[in-house]
């Protein structure tokens, strides 16, 4: 089988790294964003309540751009629960059990709550994902994802925002939603749902959709920079 990297590849001319067209080569590619999806360690972090999660979490809010999705070690520092390794759960796994650590369905960190850690070691992968923010009407319980918004990948946030401004807790996708004070996306996800007994009218969402930059196909095709 032939070699199927090529020498004219970007990913090529960035280890080339020709100083007249490096600058433009990590434009190319928002290098920013690549450093920013990197595996993260974060040390000695307090640990908060996050807005849509469920009441009693306990749990790390990440920023926009840096969102988890998988946790690949853990360790509690100090805290009611036990001083010890953390157990990873896979994303949306529900923590409940001491000792254990998940990415929470709106791509948080969280623990189980009884612990009550206040200061906690983990490492994870950032979601790949491109960030925005809109307003949609709900009708009976469902809201329609437009076209313009992209693919959607994950549900980041989502809040009410008719003549109510309540927070929605983001629970993991589904084919129904009947829990009052929640919003998920359909299993396909191009719609979310919330419980239609809510009589909700309108919903702002923050959803990550996929990345307009495919930086692994820009990597392996033949590129202008010399």
């Amino acid at each position: 089988m032939p070699l199927t990297s090529l020498a004219t590849s970007l990913k090529a001319a960035l280890n080339r790294s020709n100083p007249n067209s490096l600058a433009s080569m990590l434009k190319s590619v928002l290098f920013g964003d690549v450093l920013r999806r990197e595996p993260t360690q974060l040390r000695a972090v307090a640990l908060t309540l996050d807005p849509y999660g469920p009441a009693s979490n306990t749990s790390i809010v990440l920023p926009d751009d840096a969102k988890c999705e998988v946790v690949l070690a853990g360790y509690a520092r100090t805290g009611t629960g036990a001083t010890r390794q953390l157990i990873p759960q896979p994303p949306g796994a529900a923590v409940g059990t001491a000792g254990y650590v998940a990415p929470s369905a709106n791509g948080n960190i969280a623990f189980y709550p009884t612990d009550a850690f206040t200061s906690v070691d983990v490492l994870y992968i950032p979601k790949h994902i491109h960030v925005l923010e809109v307003t949609l009407p709900v009708a009976t319980g469902v809201v329609t994802l437009p076209t313009g918004v992209g693919t959607a990948c994950e549900l980041l946030e989502a809040q009410r925002a008719d003549t109510s401004t309540a927070n929605l807790v983001v629970t993991v996708p589904a084919a129904t939603n009947s829990s009052t004070g929640t919003a998920c996306f359909d299993l396909a996800k191009t719609h979310v749902l919330l419980d239609s007994a809510d009589a909700a009218t309108s919903v702002r969402l923050k959803l990550g959709v996929v990345d307009p930059v495919d930086i692994n196909a820009l990597l392996e095709a033949t590129s202008a920079f010399i």
